[in-house]
Formats: C-alpha cells, sequence, structure tokens
C-alpha cells in the first residue's frame, strides 16, 4: 500500500508542534486574503482551521487523507494542479517540499507560483539533520529518512526557492514549530557524525512497506550518546534558531530591496498580533544582564486573542517569533540567535 494511503498517518490529534505551525499561519495571513489553496493539505489540519469567511480549499495526493478535510477538496499532484492561473489569493504548502523528487519538486513550485494571484505561503521542518533521522528497514534492510524527506531547508534554502527574478519577494519569515533543546540538537549532531541509524515504531519502508525499522545502538550506546550531548550543550549554547519549522511568505509583484538598504532598516520590534494579523507596536525598553531581555511599556498581550511577537524588520522581510518566553511579567526574553 503506497504510504500516503496508510490510515493511522491520518485523523491523529495535531502534535505541538502542528499546533504552533497553525496559530502562526493564521497570524501572518495577509488582511485581504479572500481565497486560500491548501496544496498538500492532508487531513485538513491547516485546511479546516482557515477563517469561516474565507474559500478555503484542500489538494492532496492522498484518498484516505482527504475524508477527513471537511472544506471543498481534490485529489491531485502539486505538479499539477487542477486549476487556472491565478485561481487564489493565497497558494500554501505546509509540510509539503521536504518530501518531493527533484523533478516534482521544482514543477510544484512552478505550480503554486502559477495558481496564485497575489501570495504564496511555505512551511518544512528547519534545519532538519537528515542524516540523524535516518533509520534501516527491518525486512529488506533499505536507508530511509523516517518521514520520507528529501531535503533540508534553513533561512537561506527557504527565502530563495523563489528567484526575485520571477518576481516573488519572501516578505514574512516566521520561526514556528516546537521549541528544541540544545542537547537534542547536539545529540542529532553526534548521531549523524558517527553514522548511527534511529528506530521508531510506525516507520514505513518506501521499497517494501514493512512497518518494521531497527537502531544501530545499543541501549547503553545510546546513553552514553544522550551523556555526551547533555555534556556538550552546557559548553555551547545555541547559535541558530530554536523552533523546527518555519514558515515563509511570499508575494508576487513586489520588488527586493537592495541589500545594503535592508541593513540600515534593520530594527527590533515588539508587536502584539491580533485575529487577522493585525500588528500593534509595543513600546519597550532593554533590561541590561547576562541575557537580552525586553519590558514592554504597555500591557497588551492577551485581549482579544492577541499574541506577543519579536520582530526584525530588513527591509520590505519581516523575521518573526512568536510567543517568546516570559522572563517576567511584560519581560519577553530575545534568544541570542534572533538577530540581523
Amino acid at each position: 500500500m503506497d504510504y500516503y494511503e496508510e490510515e493511522e498517518i491520518w485523523g491523529n490529534p495535531p502534535e505541538p508542534y502542528q499546533i504552533q505551525v497553525r496559530k502562526d499561519i493564521l497570524s501572518v495571513l495577509p488582511r485581504d486574503v479572500r481565497s486560500v489553496l491548501d496544496v498538500g493539505c492532508g487531513d485538513g489540519i491547516i485546511t479546516n482551521s482557515l477563517p469561516e469567511d474565507l474559500l478555503a480549499v484542500g489538494v492532496d495526493i492522498s484518498r484516505t487523507a482527504l475524508r477527513y478535510v471537511e472544506r471543498p477538496c481534490f485529489l491531485a499532484s502539486i505538479a499539477d494542479l487542477p486549476f487556472g492561473e491565478e485561481t487564489f489569493d493565497l497558494v500554501m504548502a505546509n509540510d509539503v517540499l521536504e518530501h518531493l523528487p527533484r523533478g516534482t519538486f521544482s514543477k510544484g513550485l512552478l505550480e503554486l507560483a502559477r495558481v496564485s494571484k497575489k501570495y504564496i505561503l511555505i512551511t518544512a521542518p528547519f534545519m532538519e539533520n537528515l542524516r540523524a533521522q535516518r533509520t534501516r528497514c527491518g525486512e529488506c534492510g533499505e536507508v530511509y529518512h523516517v518521514n520520507h524527506h528529501q531535503r533540508a531547508f534553513g533561512v537561506k534554502e527557504l527565502g530563495k526557492v523563489y528567484d526575485e527574478k520571477q518576481g516573488i519577494v519572501p516578505t514574512h519569515f516566521v520561526f514556528s514549530g516546537a521549541q528544541t533543546l540544545p542537547a537534542d540538537e547536539i545529540e542529532r549532531g553526534v548521531r549523524s557524525e558517527l553514522d548511527l541509524l534511529t528506530e521508531w515504531n510506525r516507520a514505513v519502508c518506501p521499497k517494501c512497506g514493512a512497518r518494521r525499522s531497527t537502531r544501530s545502538t545499543t541501549p547503553d550506546e545510546q546513553r552514553g550518546v544522550g551523556l555526551l550531548s547533555i555534556a556538550l550543550a552546557g559548553a555551547f549554547p545555541p547559535d541558530h534558531p530554536t523552533r523546527n519549522e518555519a514558515i515563509v511568505l511570499f508575494e508576487k509583484g513586489r520588488k527586493p530591496e537592495a541589500e545594503a538598504a535592508q541593513q540600515d532598516a534593520a530594527s527590533l520590534r515588539l508587536l502584539s498580533v491580533g485575529e487577522g494579523g493585525s500588528a500593534t507596536e509595543i513600546p519597550f525598553v532593554r533590561e541590561t544582564g547576562e541575557t537580552t531581555a525586553i519590558h514592554a511599556r504597555e500591557k497588551r498581550a492577551g485581549a482579544r486573542g492577541e499574541r506577543i511577537c519579536l520582530e526584525w524588520r530588513l527591509g520590505s522581510a519581516a523575521y518573526r517569533y512568536y510567543d517568546p518566553e516570559e522572563k517576567a511579567p511584560h519581560t519577553y526574553l530575545v534568544p541570542p540567535w534572533f538577530g540581523p
């Protein structure tokens, strides 16, 4: 049976990282959007949550997944979407691109741009260590990524999935998903360097369909890797984003700003983002100490569903970090990696 028709992978309660991604997508949706196409919608975790006043349509290659979608939906591939040019105000693909083979990846990006009238939104795992997520089939011996991922994305890779010469420019970059722990990040690096495989009880072999995978370490060896990772994490604090997903909003027909102008315009802002993506800037003062923190002069978060957001604006692009850690009431930590 095809992997994407497996009953067990659909219709489950959303995982914490999916809940965070869903919240962040709803916060970044432009206010002038009236129609949305969700490509690779799966079982509708995002599609079903889009505002009711929007025309929301889902597309997926899995008949099984589409049974859970509550909005209009179509069985189709990202490489051949059954819609005319500029049919939807916004076209999104969430946790889709990392699964696509090279040819389908290129065709899929062209199709997203073709049917979009103004915006394209991409969500993908962020800075994933692909080698650390490999397993070996217990039946045929095939080595594969547990989630069948083909590629990884960082800030540069996501921001450049479209060439700005195409007139498609990134305007928002949101660090999203679940908070990752430094020790976990380092452990994945150790496993990758030592070429260690993992084991997952929900893995499905893409070659033979077997559900049995094997690991390459004993329990004692695994404990040793864990202890080493904890020690290294204490010595080397994270210098990169500690969220496991990223969202990029692109706008068609917008001219990019020169790099020098972007750097000159760089500034940190504290925002309160409400329903429909409306954002209000909150004045703040910086606190001094071992960690960087800012204290809001106005108390807005929590009213009418508003959320706190840190933002670096570089020219026409905004880099956002929602729900930062609160050091004290209305005092928010600015992660050391969050900067221009």
